[in-house]
């Protein structure tokens, strides 16, 4: 029995240094480290820049007045042919509403960036509204 014992007791030590479980100092693990990402919340993302609105807004009436003029070719096709799919209509239809959405929603951000911007001073490279007319006498 002690013969069993003194060769647990050896293998114990021997692997002692390799095992961190079977360590009976006090030395501890390091602790974990987490990235910080997971222990600070991301910053809120930027709002988009002037620039990056209007090129937005020009792809955007771009591709709606491809769109347009896709669906009234393709809505005269089908009625030459006398025979209307209006699933695919539909669909077309849908995604310019989409498209005229978001157009509307950049413009309304533009306008709003352009009357802070009025009113803090305008920054430099910021176009000014355009004048209003004065009414004749």
């Amino acid at each position: 029995m002690n013969d069993l014992l003194g060769r647990v007791r050896d293998e114990a030590q021997r692997l002692r240094g390799r095992d961190p479980r079977l360590m009976r100092d006090d030395r501890a693990l390091p602790p974990a480290r987490l990235p910080r990402d997971v222990l600070e919340p991301p910053a809120p993302p930027a709002p988009p820049r002037l620039r990056d609105l209007r090129r937005e807004r020009r792809q955007l009436s771009t591709r709606l007045a491809a769109l347009q003029a896709d669906l009234g070719g393709l809505a005269m096709e089908m009625a030459r042919q006398n025979h209307f799919n209006y699933p695919l209509l539909r669909g077309r239809a849908v995604e310019a509403v989409e498209i005229e959405r978001r157009l509307r929603e950049i413009e309304t951000r533009i306008i709003a960036e352009r009357e802070r911007a009025e009113a803090a001073g305008g920054p430099p490279g910021l176009p000014a509204a355009p004048p209003v007319a004065a009414e004749p006498p």
